[in-house]
């Protein structure tokens, strides 16, 4: 991703979403792999990555008249 990119992440029940994206905001720490966000490792610089980062969680409520596409260019007007 580039900077200034809003991502949606989207799949089916049981592919990894939430796991991944609690590995990616370092609420989880990985079993195996690497990755790095803003040249952070996620590893080791997990303070440094939740100064840069930005989610909506899980718990915010969609607006169910919109598609997900919708939604997500919608929140991501929010942040502008």
């Amino acid at each position: 991703m580039r900077e200034g990119e809003i991502f949606g992440f989207l799949g089916p029940n049981g592919a990894g979403k939430t796991t991944t994206i609690s590995m990616l905001t370092t609420l989880i720490q990985p079993t195996s792999g690497t990755a790095s966000i803003a040249g952070h490792d996620l590893m080791t610089d997990g303070v440094d990555i939740r100064r840069v980062i930005g989610v909506v969680p899980q718990s915010f409520s969609l607006f169910p008249e919109l598609t997900a596409e919708e939604n997500i260019k919608y929140i991501g007007k929010l942040t502008v």
